[in-house]
């Protein structure tokens, strides 16, 4: 029963962001016996033991346990991890992949998770994962490696972004499509759709502005690239769905017709409900927001170099004005949510654009 509440809070609080495991797959083979990657099993519990469950609060002593619980689970999983780098496997290239975000949690350590990534990046090229499943078919099992190629390819791009490290990553070497149908899982994942979206925006930027063959910007304006991209966040923004754009829940509600979640069935208990009730207000009010917080952190990164590298011309005040705008509603958008509650896969994102958005208040003081 306790591995089960770990793997259900690992599922409704981490996975719907970064979708590296497909649930039915893995809830199925569960629930058969059916033999699981040890290593992998491992490491999704040491992730999953650092998240919080729904609606809980968690004592000193509590974050103490989990921590030490973590810990261990971590260290199971990479004494097995050499046994599993001989063979190339999905199961190992989703550990790996694990085992990186688990040096996101509590004490970040940088080196160690970008290795983790790396490996697992690799593996997924031996394994062809970067071309698409299309002879699998399109049933749950091409989705669910769909999902994992889409969940590194955020990955790295995020690495890159917060270290300034080079992408491993480009969209060139790999035909893989999206996931077919979104809402056929058992989770909503119509965000992460519209977040790999924005994160390909997002490479784009950091290869024009932040990589060594990065032109410094011109006296004279704003170079046809910069309205390329300006284009195609605009073009993201405008295809939104509904439910997808960011209220703040202080202030205007959500549009008629757009619910959360489908109703409950009338013989929920109490739990159920308030359980079904938290999930609903983190898929349908932080991963809006949380996409908003990429969308303006990814204007800033694209406007800030034309501040002081065309100091004194027309565009360094256009980008100027776009990057205050943008840094101002990384601002408001954080302060309406609850970050204690929210997954950490947001939290730490959130954190980089608060970085962000401080650097430009502080050039504009």
């Amino acid at each position: 029963d306790q591995t089960l509440q770990l793997l259900n809070s690992y599922f409704d609080r981490f996975n719907v962001f970064l979708p590296i495991i497909h649930r039915p797959t893995f809830m199925s083979q569960w629930e058969q016996k059916t033999p699981i990657s040890p290593l992998l099993l491992n490491a999704l519990l040491a992730v999953a033991a650092k998240v919080p469950s729904t609606g809980s609060k968690m004592t000193a002593e509590d974050r103490q346990q989990t921590a030490t619980n973590s810990q261990a689970f971590f260290d199971a999983a990479r004494l097995l991890l050499d046994e599993f780098m001989d063979v190339p496997r999905v199961s190992t290239v989703q550990a790996l992949c694990l085992m990186s975000q688990f040096h996101h949690q509590g004490q970040w350590k940088a080196t160690r998770s970008s290795s983790y990534l790396s490996m697992a990046i690799r593996m997924a090229h031996e394994l062809g994962l970067h071309r698409d499943p299309e002879n699998v078919g399109r049933g749950p099992e091409a989705d669910g490696l769909r999902y994992l190629w889409w969940s590194m390819f955020i990955m790295d791009h995020q690495f890159s972004a917060w270290m300034g490290l080079g992408l491993m990553m480009h969209g060139k070497e790999s035909d893989v499509e999206l996931p077919m149908d979104p809402t056929s899982s058992q989770q909503n994942l119509r965000g992460f759709v519209c977040m790999v979206r924005l994160v390909k925006i997002l490479g784009s930027v950091l290869q024009h502005s932040y990589s060594t063959q990065s032109l410094p910007p011109q006296f004279g304006g704003h170079d046809s690239m910069v309205s390329f991209i300006e284009g195609s966040l605009t073009s993201w923004l405008s295809n939104l769905t509904p439910e997808m754009r960011w209220q703040n829940p202080n202030g205007a509600k959500r549009l008629p017709g757009s619910p959360l979640r489908s109703p409950l069935p009338m013989h929920a208990t109490l739990a159920e409900a308030r359980r079904a009730v938290s999930l609903a207000r983190e898929a349908g009010e932080v991963y809006p927001a949380y996409l908003y917080i990429v969308y303006n952190t990814t204007l800033i990164l694209l406007h800030r170099p034309y501040i002081v590298g065309a100091a004194g011309s027309p565009a360094a005040a256009q980008s100027n004005t776009i990057c205050t705008g943008s840094g101002r509603a990384i601002t408001d958008i954080a302060q309406g949510l609850d970050l204690e509650h929210c997954s950490y896969v947001v939290n730490r994102f959130a954190l980089y654009a608060l970085l962000q958005a401080g650097v430009i208040h502080a050039m504009n003081a």
